[in-house]
Order: structure tokens, then sequence, then C-alpha cells
């Protein structure tokens, strides 16, 4: 019988790669974990940057659907109170966002209400 060829286990070396098999496994963990985070991070500022967009293109709405309405933006918003303004994001639609707008005025009347469906491009 020629020795050369039998493999007798050795435990060092199986407890080695036991180790090695860990580490690899622990280090792909973290690598995998980083990518998520960036991934996550990448989104929300997406996200931030759509609702920005989305507030700059509903002022300029605002302001010709309230002139439309006869409605003085520059003078009866300063008047009457404050402006409040929603936005949310569409849960079915990336880049469609509602815009809710209510002008309140000085003893809390709604004075104006409107609704809608803006688009944002990036």
């Amino acid at each position: 019988m020629r020795k050369g060829k039998q493999v007798i286990p050795n435990s060092r070396v199986a407890g080695a790669s036991l180790v090695e098999v860990t580490v690899s496994m622990v280090l792909l963990s973290v690598i995998f974990l980083a990518a998520w985070m960036i991934f996550g991070q990448l989104i929300a500022s997406s996200s931030q940057r759509l609702v920005r967009s989305a507030e700059a293109q509903a002022e300029a709405w605002l302001d010709a659907s309230l002139a439309e309405q006869d409605f003085l933006p520059d003078r009866q918003f300063t008047e009457w109170g404050q402006l409040e303004r929603k936005v949310s994001p569409h849960p079915d639609y990336y880049g469609l966002v509602l815009l809710e707008v209510r002008a309140l005025g000085a003893d809390a009347r709604e004075i104006a209400h409107v609704q809608q469906w803006v688009y944002v491009e990036e």
C-alpha cells in the first residue's frame, strides 16, 4: 500500500478552514450590510429632492390656480393669515405627489382649499 496517496485528516487544518469560513461569512455580512445602508441613504436623499422639487412646482401652480380664482396671494394671504402646504408621496407612482393647500383666514375660517396631483421630474 502506498502511503503517498492516503489522506490523513489533520484536526489543525480542519479547524483552520472552519475559522476561515466563519471569517468569510462575517466579512460578507458586513459588506452586505454596508451596501444596504448606502442604498438606503441614496433612496432617502432622492426622496428629499423629490419633495423639494414638488414644493417648488406646487408654489408656481398655486399662484396660477389662485389667480384664476381671483385670489391675490401677495395681498390676501398676508392679511388673512397663513398658508399651509402638505406634500405627500403617492403610494403607487414614483414622481407623483399630492399637493394639498389650505388658505386659512385670521378667524381660522378656510378661504381656499385646493388639491392637485403634481408629476415631478428629477
